[in-house]
């Protein structure tokens, strides 16, 4: 099965939502759109209008043909939970490239898969129920596909930024005042078996009404209005407005592994504030920081070391690397323009059973 349109028959897969035509660069108004999605994703299209100045028809048919093509989307996944979250390098031989990239895609705990230059040809961020899940993934499952020669697994321990708090930044103060949410609420809400098909449904579609999600959950609709908004309140459950990287202005992507010695938490929190930043962590491998960058151009890529090293005489650049075809974003297929092409539900990985979807 070829990378370059993941295949909808991936069990557990939803259909592909088109093919991905690589379609044009988002224009002003998108990117403030999709910006006012990530600060409020749920809002009411009342909302969102008003802050944008613009009635609500006009941003949310904006919205849908957006959305329809591939170009963005809004998902939904549980924060908080005790979860082992791990990067793992994986070198595989030329033949096997494609039948590893599309077992890689079609995990459910792979919330991130890219192919990337160099000698290990890809990198995915996965998350398990513990280290002995993250054992069983490793050793018990990745390792027997045919073609992998190597793998190499390094644990999480903190996050100084994620991708779900990248932005465009084309929303003025006035408008993200307006988008604002309630302040959540610590009380704690724990998932519970019963949550699966809510989770499931906001997954694919974030934006999913109150009235579609009672009927997927078979529940009322005011049932489901308390139980998201608990969830919401309390951390449990995150919302993600996404965006095709490409149209976005940002093509490149680049993963460097640093080693920041003594000075990781002052990197990492400096590091975590750069437009650039998509994900730095803090991991349990030979180096201790990992940065993961979406760029204007392959030659920013110096730019960005050189920013490193400026950081501390302690910090060392351990190895750089340039995504040559994202994947999987947060359980979308991506085409070989970034354009959504489907789904895959995500979830953890819990034991060595066959847990792909």
């Amino acid at each position: 099965m070829a990378l370059e349109t993941p295949d909808a028959q991936l069990s557990g897969a939803e259909h592909p939502l088109v093919p991905d035509s690589g379609g044009p660069s988002f224009s002003e108004f998108d990117l403030t759109l999709l910006n006012a999605l990530q600060v409020s994703p749920r809002g009411s299209w009342s909302q969102i209008g008003t802050a944008l100045g613009v009635d609500a028809t006009t941003a949310s048919r904006r919205w849908r043909q957006l959305s329809d093509d591939g170009r963005a989307w809004i998902t939904a996944y549980p924060i908080g939970q005790h979860h082992t979250n791990a990067y793992v390098t994986l070198a595989c031989t030329p033949e096997a490239v494609h039948r590893v990239g599309s077992a890689l895609c079609g995990l459910t705990c792979a919330y991130q898969v890219e192919r990337t230059d160099g000698k290990a040809q890809y990198f995915a961020a996965v998350a398990t129920a513990g280290p002995q899940a993250l054992d069983d993934l490793v050793h018990d499952h990745l390792s027997r596909i045919p073609g992998v020669v190597s793998i190499r697994a390094e644990l999480c321990l903190h996050v100084y930024h994620e991708g779900g708090g990248w932005q465009p930044r084309t929303l003025d103060s006035s408008q993200r005042a307006q988008l604002a949410t309630p302040p959540s609420d610590p009380s704690p809400v724990p998932l519970k078996a019963s949550d699966r098909p809510l989770l499931d449904a906001l997954s694919a579609d974030g934006r999913c009404s109150y009235t579609e999600l009672a009927d997927r959950c078979g529940v009322s609709e005011t049932t489901v209005r308390r139980r998201l908004g608990k969830l919401t309140r309390s951390g449990q459950l995150a919302f993600r407005c996404d965006m095709t990287q490409q149209a976005a202005g940002w093509p490149f992507n680049a993963i460097f592994e640093v080693d920041a010695g003594a000075d990781l938490d002052r990197v990492g929190r400096a590091v975590s504030t750069w437009p650039e930043i998509r994900l730095c962590a803090s991991t349990s491998g030979r180096y201790n920081l990992l940065v993961y960058l979406w760029l204007r151009s392959a030659q920013d890529c110096r730019r960005i070391e050189e920013r490193l090293v400026a950081l501390s005489d302690n910090l060392r650049v351990d190895s750089r690397r340039v995504t040559l075809r994202p994947l999987k974003r947060m359980g979308r297929l991506l085409g070989p323009h970034g354009a959504a092409v489907g789904h895959v539900p995500l979830d953890v990985w819990r034991d060595s059973s066959p847990r792909s979807a």
